[in-house]
């Protein structure tokens, strides 16, 4: 078992909302896994509860990951993964 580090940005009960989490992650746990996972767990009233993936920016150590096939990466013991909404706008 293998452990990450999460940091979620505007995904709480608040747009300027942010966490620090640690959570332990089973072999050949993914992004994609991880993120539903969290999303199965959210409390109601919680936007993490309720936004979908496609409007999520996701990073893997800094990384961000730009395509489905990106979210299907194994996480490795230590990793960061950083979830937050995409921004649109200009």
């Amino acid at each position: 078992m293998g452990q990450v580090t999460l940091r979620l940005f505007g995904l709480g009960k608040g747009d300027a909302s942010r966490e620090n989490l640690s959570r332990a992650i089973e072999p050949g746990t993914t992004i994609s896994a991880l993120w539903e996972s969290l999303r199965c767990e959210a409390l109601p009233g919680v936007k993490l509860a309720t936004v979908d993936r496609k409007a999520v920016l996701a990073l893997l150590n800094g990384r961000p990951l730009r395509t489905p096939a990106e979210w299907e990466t194994q996480l490795s013991d230590d990793d960061t993964v950083v979830y937050m909404p995409k921004a649109f706008g200009g």
